[in-house]
């Protein structure tokens, strides 16, 4: 039996699990926590800092002169949480206003607003430090899903202002409440010191809203960026299986050159060569 690579099979369990775009989400973002959690402590116990370098390098910079030497940071900070309780925190909210969404929208819509909510948050907390009164020394860097939550939260608000958040299971109230308490909260608190990302917020909560518009038209502007993204993905795939089948052709032509050299060079050993082909001459001489 073929062994399967680690991707091959989270791609086989989820796929035979229908595990939905949510759950995945969730469950890289837990996963990634314990894991980092884990290895950090355990790093701990002999002085060593090897694994939290690591996790700062995912952590999103405040500073824009810093962006250059983590160029990926603003896309793996929205998959990492400073410690457990902020993970607790963000994936029931997520959970909740996830499900709400999903009754509506797709899977991909989904990672599409997660992932350009974390963008937009990002944007607006890196922007802030520039545009209001601050110490730039001292900008604070980015690290948990907050955004792309809030992202996804106003966004169902947006579209279904009147559906029933179930507020931690305690009592149920049209979410746009909701929306407005949260989105009011971070702005009265935006200059606060809370350590507290109160701009990525507002920068989530800003893509949510411009994610609903036109989102019933048929030339509906995400749907329009997805299927670019599918298009793209489509072409490096196609570009990928064109080369490697080139390399598979090669290879085969360069093994199919070797064995019949091999059998030239036998048959000169028995018969010298003077017994060769013309052809088989050709491919003896041109191989020298």
């Amino acid at each position: 039996m073929k062994n399967k690579t680690l991707r091959e099979v989270i791609t086989a369990f989820f796929a035979r699990n229908k595990v939905n775009a949510l759950s995945k989400l969730i469950i890289i973002n837990c996963v990634l926590h314990v894991l980092f959690a884990f290895l950090i402590s355990f790093e701990r116990g002999y002085g060593g800092d090897f694994f939290s370098t690591i996790k700062n390098g995912l952590t999103a910079p405040g500073n824009a002169s810093e962006l250059m030497y983590k160029v990926w940071s603003p896309f793996t900070y929205m998959f990492l949480h400073a410690d457990f309780m902020h993970l607790i925190y963000n994936m029931l909210m997520f959970y909740l206003s996830g499900i709400l969404f999903l009754k509506y929208f797709s899977d991909k819509r989904l990672y599409t607003i997660y992932i350009l909510g974390g963008l937009s948050s990002y944007l607006l907390h890196l922007l802030s430090f520039y545009i209001i009164p601050n110490d730039l020394t001292q900008n604070p860097g980015i690290i948990g899903a907050s955004g792309s939550i809030m992202a996804v939260f106003i966004a169902i608000a947006i579209y279904r202002p009147l559906e029933k958040f179930d507020l931690y299971g305690m009592v149920k109230v049209p979410i746009i409440l909701l929306a407005i308490f949260y989105v009011g909260s971070d702005i009265l608190d935006a200059n606060s010191n809370d350590n507290v990302a109160h701009f990525g917020h507002l920068g989530g909560a800003l893509f949510g809203v411009l994610a609903m518009i036109g989102v019933n038209q048929k030339n509906y502007w995400l749907t329009r960026f997805e299927k670019w993204i599918s298009n793209f993905r489509a072409k490096r795939m196609y570009q990928s299986f064109r080369t490697q089948s080139a390399n598979t052709i090669s290879n085969y032509n360069r093994r199919k050159k070797e064995r019949e050299l091999k059998r030239i060079i036998e048959k000169v050993a028995k018969t010298g060569y003077d017994g060769l082909t013309k052809r088989e001459k050709d491919i003896f001489f041109n191989s020298r």
